[in-house]
């Protein structure tokens, strides 16, 4: 009897073995393929790191270096500083219209006297040579005036320039700064309205045949905005010695399209 109770448990679990064995077998199938998809599904590619900005290239300068022979059809016109520069430079092949005081405004007043040409007004000096650069720098004696005032008149004399020298270049020099203490204790020289007109001047300049040219940064201390104090004694004007360094400037500093012509 107990024999053939085993025999009916035996047979018991084999017919519910053989039940179940379709589930089983289609649950393990189905486990084996996910496994299979986890394996076989690639990862995600890595995101490529965004391209770099492509640094943006300077402007060409419209300025090269030249030699000192550049300027023999050169002329300054210009104040006491311009003055200076004629007595105490290296460019001694150039000619100056340059006084103490000289401003837009009274440029035209009195004859002045002129290497090689005696006493003379501008008017007469450009009658009288035909140059190939003609320099300006004035602006410092008028600093009392509106803006306004001092760019219309600025503007008058570039016209005058060049009805009477069509085939010169203008150099538009910027102003140069004065020292910071100058600029404190001086209402008329004060960099802030020298900076102001500078940018007036600047927009005067067409890069064809006006170009302003700014030596402040050579001159400038450190952070910028003020004459370095190394270079003056008096606040404004330069030791004679360093007329030479403004010299060096113009020379490495010409405008490229005077070499075509």
């Amino acid at each position: 009897m107990k024999k053939l109770g085993d025999i009916s448990l035996i047979i018991l679990v084999a017919v519910v073995l053989a039940a179940a064995s379709p589930f089983v077998l289609r649950a393990y199938m189905q486990r084996r393929e996910q496994l299979t998809k986890v394996e076989t599904t690639p990862l995600p590619a890595e995101p490529e790191p965004p391209a770099a900005e492509e640094e943006q290239e300077a402007p060409e300068s419209p300025f090269e270096p030249a030699d000192s022979g550049y300027f023999d059809d050169a002329l300054f016109i210009g104040d006491s500083r311009i003055d200076d520069l004629g007595k105490y430079g290296t460019l001694k092949n150039a000619d100056y219209y340059a006084f103490t005081g000289m401003s837009v405004f009274n440029f035209q007043d009195k004859p002045h006297e002129v290497k090689d040409y005696g006493t003379v007004t501008l008017d007469r000096l450009l009658d009288m040579q035909e140059y190939g650069k003609i320099y300006i720098m004035l602006g410092l004696n008028e600093l009392g005036y509106p803006l306004e005032k001092i760019v219309k008149s600025y503007r008058e004399i570039i016209e005058l320039i060049e009805a009477e020298q069509p085939s010169a270049v203008i150099y538009i020099q910027a102003v140069l700064h004065v020292t910071a203490k100058c600029s404190k204790t001086d209402p008329y020289s004060d960099n802030g309205k020298i900076d102001l007109l500078n940018a007036e001047l600047c927009k005067l300049a067409d890069g064809e045949r006006r170009f302003f040219l700014d030596a402040n940064p050579r001159f400038d201390a450190a952070g910028g905005g003020a004459l370095d104090e190394i270079y003056t004694s008096d606040g404004t004007h330069f030791y004679a010695k360093y007329y030479a360094d403004w010299c060096d400037f113009l020379i490495a500093n010409t405008a490229k399209r005077t070499k075509i012509n």
